[in-house]
């Protein structure tokens, strides 16, 4: 059973690997193929440092030690 569990995950992988590639493969064409005159995607825009350094974390608190539940005392 475990064949034919990994075939069919490697099947699955393969197809979806497949159909991934044939549609990234198809942008870059549309993008190659854009006329010349069309105008070119915006630039990223570019990182601005915060105008205030930001604060350090505190520390988290300490994790206890895990202690055992208590016997009640026999009376």
């Amino acid at each position: 059973m475990g064949i034919l569990k990994t075939a069919a995950t490697v099947a699955v992988a393969s197809s979806v690997h497949g159909r991934v590639q044939r549609r990234q493969q198809n942008r870059w064409t549309a993008q190659d193929q854009a006329p010349a005159g069309a105008p070119a995607p915006a630039p990223p825009a570019q990182y601005t440092a915060p105008a205030q350094p930001q604060q350090a974390h505190a520390e988290p608190p300490r994790r206890r030690r895990h202690q055992p539940p208590r016997r009640s005392q026999p009376a």
